[in-house]
């Protein structure tokens, strides 16, 4: 799994929790530098079901070269 994939799972979950919706947003917004598009991606993981593991899964497109 790459770091892309990683953070936008941990930021897709921390997006769910009220307590933490503000600063996933935000974090999110820093990184459009970085990653330009990280926030649509994420608001997509967000209404994706978990898999068997409990994980939201990206897709291989959306990862590729975001590393």
């Amino acid at each position: 799994m790459t770091e892309y994939e990683k953070t936008v799972q941990w930021l897709a979950q921390l997006a769910k929790e009220p307590a933490w919706a503000l600063y996933a947003k935000h974090r999110a917004t820093e990184l459009e530098s970085l990653w330009p598009g990280i926030t649509e991606v994420i608001r997509a993981e967000m209404n994706k079901p978990k898999d068997s593991a409990g994980l939201l899964s990206v897709s291989s497109a959306q990862a590729q070269n975001k590393d």
